[in-house]
């Protein structure tokens, strides 16, 4: 039998709520950050910076502390 498009979303939607009330909350953070950062790599640099200063509510310095703290740590990023 080939299911409908609302068969499969009936479907989904059952299915997912019952894996989520048998997950643990460690189980449930690591499902979140894994799908944030899948989202976050495929990004390219602008739009990165939009997703991120949103998040922070439209303040840049958030933005330019993450960039600096990066080049802290890899000082060879740093371009002369």
């Amino acid at each position: 039998m080939k299911l409908t498009k609302k068969q499969i979303q009936f479907i989904a939607d059952k299915f997912a709520n019952e894996q989520v009330d048998s997950m643990d909350m460690d189980t449930l953070i690591q499902i979140a950050y894994d799908q944030l950062f899948d989202y976050y790599v495929t990004c390219n640099d602008e739009e990165l910076k939009e997703e991120f200063v949103n998040y922070h509510n439209d303040d840049e310095k958030e933005w330019d502390n993450v960039i600096n703290r990066y080049h802290s740590l890899h000082p060879e990023s740093i371009k002369n």
